[in-house]
């Protein structure tokens, strides 16, 4: 089994990204393959995303929050409330690394938990130093695990070796 962790900004953040350009790049990297795991964090953008490419594609996955649902999307719509729900339920595991309470450190703390249980990273990164995205790749090329930029700005994919 191969597994791929993902790690992402949020929406506003990678204009013109959405799922059609994500799902369109993993499909040119899967090409077809069957012994993918993904590992997913449950937030807005690139995790949704993953979710959604596993769950139209049958690919097991695992999902791993910060906090449970409820706190996690206090602030979100209903659909998008209602598509987490529908990820969490289709997943083969849940974990929650901080069950009850909103403590900003669970956002760390399960960019590592995803990263520990990986093979690879795929990330959807726009350069920015400093915040969740930044972090996990700092943290996964720490760990020794190769991490790939899906989208960077030269336009293919590539090996992120360091962050400057």
């Amino acid at each position: 089994m191969h597994t791929i962790a993902f790690t992402g900004h949020r929406p506003k953040d990678i204009p013109g990204i959405g799922f059609i350009e994500f799902a369109a790049a993993l499909d040119a990297l899967v090409k077809g393959r069957t012994d993918l795991h993904f590992v997913v964090g449950g937030a807005l953008g690139t995790d949704s995303w993953a979710a959604t490419y596993a769950l139209t594609r049958n690919i097991p996955y695992t999902l791993v929050t910060p906090f449970d649902l409820d706190v996690m999307t206090r602030f979100w719509t209903d659909a998008a409330k209602k598509s987490l729900r529908t990820q969490r339920n289709a997943a083969e595991a849940h974990i929650v690394i901080n069950p009850g309470a909103y403590d900003v450190r669970a956002y760390q703390t399960r960019n590592e938990a995803m990263v520990d249980q990986a093979d690879v990273v795929f990330a959807v990164y726009n350069g920015k130093r400093g915040g969740g995205t930044y972090n996990c790749i700092r943290y996964a090329l720490k760990a020794g695990k190769p991490v790939y930029n899906l989208f960077p700005l030269n336009g293919r994919m590539r090996q992120i070796a360091a962050l400057a």
